[in-house]
C-alpha cells in the first residue's frame, strides 16, 4: 500500500497543468453573483473529491486553497468554511485505508486526553509512512498537550517541509513558540498562518 501511494505521488508530478475539471469547478467555485451558492459549493467538494488521494488531480488542491484565500479576503464565509473543511479532509486522507484507519484511532485518544498512547499510534503512523504529513501533524498536536513543546517544534517542522501550506499546523507551531515566550518566532508563525488563511479565527486571538 505504500507503494501505491508512492506512485500516485510520482503520478501527480508528471502531470503539468490542472485538469480541464479542475479550471471548470475553480471557475464556478469564484464566479460570484454568476452561480447560486449551493452551486459553488458543490464546486469545492468536487474540487475536494478531485484532489483526494491516491489518484489526486494536479492542480485540485492548489485551487482549493485558492478558493480558501479568495473567499477569505471577499466575506464569504460560508465558502470559505467549505473550503477550509475540504483541506483538512485532504490532510487526513493518505491514499492508503489502513494508515487512515490508524489516523483516527490516534485522534479519537487524542478526543480522550490519552495523549501519550495516541503517540504511539502517530509515531507507528510515522514510520509506516514519513511522508504522509498529518502523522508529523497529530503527534505535534499530542506533544503541545502534554507540554512537550520543543518536540511538538520539530514534528511542526516535518509537516511543513511536507505541506507548507498547512495552516492549522503554522498556528500551532505559534502557539509552542507562545508557550515558549519566543514571541518573535510566535508572531512569525501567526503570519504565515495568516497569508495561508487570511479568515482562520483562532489567529484573531494572537
Amino acid at each position: 500500500r505504500r507503494s501505491m501511494s508512492s506512485g500516485a505521488r510520482i503520478r501527480r508530478r508528471e502531470a503539468q497543468e490542472p485538469s480541464d475539471t479542475v479550471r471548470d469547478n475553480l471557475r464556478l467555485a469564484l464566479s460570484g453573483s454568476v452561480a447560486n451558492l449551493e452551486d459553488r459549493q458543490k464546486a469545492v467538494e468536487r474540487l475536494c473529491d478531485l484532489a483526494l488521494p491516491p489518484d489526486a488531480s494536479e492542480g485540485a488542491e492548489d485551487a482549493l486553497y485558492e478558493v480558501l484565500q479568495v473567499t477569505s479576503l471577499s466575506g464569504h464565509a460560508e465558502l470559505r468554511e467549505d473550503a477550509e473543511d475540504a483541506l483538512r479532509k485532504l490532510w487526513h486522507a493518505s491514499g492508503d485505508a489502513a494508515i487512515d484507519e490508524s489516523l483516527q484511532q490516534g485522534m479519537s485518544l487524542l478526543n480522550k486526553d490519552q495523549h501519550e498512547q495516541a503517540i504511539v499510534i502517530f509515531s507507528s503512523i510515522i514510520e509506516k509512512a514519513p511522508w504522509f504529513a498529518e502523522g508529523w501533524n497529530k503527534r505535534a498536536t499530542a506533544r503541545f498537550l502534554l507540554h512537550d513543546y520543543d518536540r511538538s517544534i520539530a514534528d511542526c517542522n516535518k509537516v511543513l517541509e511536507l505541506k507548507p501550506r498547512h495552516f492549522g499546523c503554522l498556528a500551532g507551531l505559534g502557539m509552542c513558540h507562545q508557550a515558549l515566550d519566543r514571541e518573535q518566532q510566535a508572531i512569525e508563525a501567526f503570519r504565515r498562518a495568516s497569508e495561508v488563511h487570511p479568515g482562520m479565527d483562532n489567529l484573531r486571538e494572537h
